[in-house]
Order: C-alpha cells, then sequence, then structure tokens
C-alpha cells in the first residue's frame, strides 16, 4: 500500500476527527498553558483521570458498535466496589475472592441487561436506564449509604502501586483493556460479528449468527469491564462509595463518540476510543488549570457530546 493511500485511509477512517482534535487541542494548550500542562505530574493525572473513565469507555465502545447503550455502567462500577468491600469488611472473605465476586456480580447484571435486551427486546436505553435506577439503589441500601474501607495489603499493592515512578498502576490495567479489547475487535471472530451485528443486525441473523447470544456476551462483557473501572477506582482511594462514578456514564458515551464509534452500530475502534478519552481528560485538566469551577466541566463535556454526536451525524448521513 503506497503512502497516498495510506493517508487517504486514515482521512476516511473514524479517528481521523478525534486524532486532529488531540493535535490542535495540545497546540492550543501548549500556546496558552504550556508551562503547567507539559509537567510530568500533570501529565501523569491526565492520565490517571482518563484510565477509570478509559475502562468504563472500553465496554460502551463493544456495546455501541453493537448497536446498543449501557446507562447503567457508572452505577454497576460503584456496586462491584461495595459487592467487594462487603464480602471483605463484613463477611471476612480473602481480599481477592472478594474481588472476583464483584466483578462476576457487575458482569451478571451485564447478562441480565443483554437478555432482556435480546430475548425480551426492549429498547436498549430504557433497559439500561432502569438498571442504573435498580443498581444504584442497591449500592445506598446495602450499605447504608455509608462508605467501606478496603485497605489491606494486597489491595494496596493492586490498587495504590505506582509502576516507573509515578505512574499509577490502574493506567496499566486501562492500556491493557484497551489492547485486549482492540485485538478482540479486529482481530476475533466475536469482534466480526459484534460489527456485523451493529452494521446490519437482520442481514446477520440470516447469515446464521446467534444474534441474541452474542448481545449477551456484550452486555456481559461491558458489565465486567464496569465492575473492573469501579474496583480500580475504589482502591485508588481505599474506599468503595455508594455515591461514586455517579454522572460517569455520560462522559463515558461523550468520549467513545468523540472517538468515532457510530451511535447508529456498526463503525468504531478501540484507538479511537482511547483518543477520544485523551480528549475528554485533557479539556477537565485544562479546565482545572486555568482556574474553572468544577461544574462547567459537566458543561464542557455536554457541549463536546453535542459536536460529537453532530460528526457522527455528518460522517453516517444524518441518522444519529
Amino acid at each position: 500500500m503506497n503512502k497516498t493511500k495510506l493517508i487517504e485511509r486514515f482521512k476516511n477512517s473514524q479517528v481521523s476527527s478525534v486524532s486532529t482534535a488531540l493535535v490542535l487541542l495540545l497546540i492550543l494548550v501548549s500556546i496558552f498553558n504550556g508551562q503547567r500542562f507539559w509537567k510530568i505530574g500533570n501529565l501523569i493525572t491526565v492520565m490517571s483521570n482518563a484510565s477509570i473513565v478509559g475502562i468504563l469507555a472500553c465496554g460502551m465502545t463493544l456495546v455501541i458498535i453493537l448497536g446498543g447503550i449501557d446507562l447503567s455502567v457508572a452505577a454497576n462500577a460503584a456496586f462491584a466496589s461495595i459487592v467487594m468491600g462487603l464480602f471483605y469488611v463484613k463477611l471476612g472473605i480473602p481480599p481477592y475472592l472478594a474481588l472476583i465476586l464483584g466483578l462476576i456480580i457487575s458482569a451478571a447484571f451485564g447478562v441480565i441487561n443483554g437478555m432482556i435486551i435480546a430475548y425480551l427486546r426492549f429498547n436498549p436505553m430504557i433497559t439500561t436506564l432502569s438498571m442504573q435506577l435498580i443498581v444504584r439503589a442497591l449500592c445506598y441500601t446495602t450499605t447504608n449509604a455509608a462508605s467501606l474501607e478496603v485497605g489491606g495489603s494486597f489491595f494496596k499493592a493492586i490498587g495504590r502501586t505506582s509502576v516507573f515512578g509515578r505512574l499509577p498502576i490502574y493506567v496499566l490495567y486501562f492500556l491493557a483493556v484497551i489492547a485486549v479489547f482492540a485485538y478482540v475487535l479486529s482481530k476475533t471472530a466475536y469482534g466480526r460479528r459484534v460489527f456485523a451485528i451493529g452494521g446490519n443486525e437482520s442481514a446477520t441473523y440470516l447469515s446464521g449468527v446467534n444474534v441474541k447470544k452474542n448481545k449477551v456476551i456484550t452486555y456481559g462483557l461491558c458489565g465486567m469491564l464496569a465492575g473492573l473501572a469501579g474496583i480500580a477506582n475504589a482502591l485508588s482511594v481505599s474506599y468503595a462509595n455508594p455515591q461514586a462514578m455517579t454522572g460517569r456514564e455520560f462522559e463515558v458515551i461523550a468520549s467513545v463518540v468523540l472517538g468515532g464509534v457510530s451511535l447508529n452500530g456498526g463503525k468504531g475502534s478501540m484507538l479511537g476510543t482511547f483518543l477520544g478519552v485523551l480528549v475528554m481528560s485533557i479539556i477537565s485538566n485544562v479546565l482545572i488549570l486555568i482556574g474553572i469551577q468544577s461544574y462547567w466541566q459537566s458543561f464542557a463535556q455536554g457541549v463536546v457530546l453535542l459536536i460529537a454526536v453532530y460528526i457522527d451525524g455528518l460522517r453516517t448521513g444524518g441518522n444519529s
């Protein structure tokens, strides 16, 4: 493939817009606040803030490419950490087993979402919004709205250790998840089925693919990744908080759509999601650096989401 074809392929890819946006954003930051932004400590903060949302975004990427959506990811993430904390603190279960049980429960909620959507044919948005309310209520009722301390050497080792000097270990978890699921989407039969279902569900069904089974698997994976993000978030601060991650599902969706994943399904990539997450994290970081109050970050995220949806509409012929 010659250089011209490579350039043309990039221009037509889903990641070209977000790549351009990232470069322009970095140039603007360098011009107006580069001295503070490019400090090693601040760059570590950017990656740290991106990592938890990024793990959630990986699961959301799978679901949206499939043609669905999951509004319960943030609540599911919080409940996974609550389950881990309850088993560890209240029942005295070994920490590694408590962690595994938290992941299993979060995956189970994802599977329930998938089964309702696939077999009962409920709308994904309504189904997962309902699950969000149910799971968030469970977070409060199982803890009496109180945080659970998740300390101990095991949790410290996997949640609060720094690598390469100052880089939090959960940044590596994010990068590993991105790499694994980039491979899954691009190199496996399951990944091809996810794209096919999102692109044309009826044709995929007629070709012999078990669409319902693949929907359940995909929502289950999304739930498991939500659990991983919630547990990583809890371990990073040593507390499982029932209010944790509230509202983060919208930041996740904004990151994913900004990264080129089509809300119509059938298009997207983990590379695009990675870049979208970075753009959102940099925007939030810059707002903090220039002294903008925290609630304006939500405003900025909303604006970015609208822009991302508009761009997605242009890319898909106005059907977003």
